[in-house]
């Protein structure tokens, strides 16, 4: 498979779904990893727009978190904002990666764009009710972490970013 994310072709979104979704099903840890080629921004920016990207990362989150933490620092603010958003369930899915997902995220809480910050925000939010959903005892430490740096939030002079703090 010939990924061209440079192609104009509006197709390419569903080639790599269908794709996906068969490696997927068939268990395709080749297709899958060449699908998840996500080195390059451009084709990251692209592919976390396909409705099978989460899945996809997901089922190799060695091959693709890596890559997904290193595009936080391009200077693409749509790109840092939809690995943020990529981010929106808890964490403990991602083979072990939840720790550096959890710093890259309250790390986005001080980027320089009110977007990114107000993603990370949603993501820690998001997170809070999923935890309040579990056992909490398993997640004290997470819990301890969002709620205290969601009510920091609140007195963030934006109020995009201080609305999930208030939800």
């Amino acid at each position: 498979m010939d990924p061209d994310y440079r192609t104009p072709d509006k197709r390419w979104g569903d080639l790599i779904t269908i794709s996906g979704r068969l490696a997927l099903a068939s268990d395709d840890t080749q297709t899958i990893a060449e699908i998840l080629h996500l080195e390059q921004q451009e084709y990251c920016k692209r592919f976390l727009r396909t409705p099978v990207a989460s899945e996809e990362i997901h089922s190799a989150p060695n091959k693709a978190v890596p890559a997904l933490l290193d595009h936080l620092s391009t200077p693409n603010t749509t790109l840092r904002k939809q690995i943020i958003q990529t981010f929106d369930d808890f964490p403990d899915g991602y083979g072990g990666w939840d720790e550096k997902i959890k710093e890259a995220v309250l790390t986005q809480l001080e980027d320089d764009d009110w977007q990114v910050q107000a993603a990370a925000a949603g993501v820690l939010n998001r997170w809070r009710e999923t935890v309040e959903e579990r056992d909490r005892t398993e997640h004290d430490e997470w819990v301890e972490t969002i709620t205290d740096t969601l009510v920091e939030l609140l007195d963030d002079d934006k109020w995009r970013v201080r609305r999930p703090g208030a939800a």
